[in-house]
């Protein structure tokens, strides 16, 4: 179960990195608000250390080390 919920957390992880993030108009960085698609952030959860994870409180939040 301990895996399972690390490998759910890693992947939910990974789908909000990788969606187009919300765009904002007349932001003051030139941002036209367009995704292009070819920005990449990577992050390497697999040598972290879970610091927080209270997802599945109210307002609860996850932390990382190590990333």
């Amino acid at each position: 179960m301990k895996i399972t919920m690390q490998l759910l957390t890693v992947m939910t992880i990974a789908t909000m990195l990788l969606a187009p993030a919300s765009a904002s108009s007349g932001s003051a960085d030139g941002c036209d608000g367009q995704y292009t698609g070819d920005e990449v952030t990577q992050i390497d959860f697999f040598n972290s250390k879970l610091l927080t994870n209270t997802l599945h409180e109210p307002g609860g939040e996850i932390r990382y080390e190590g990333t």
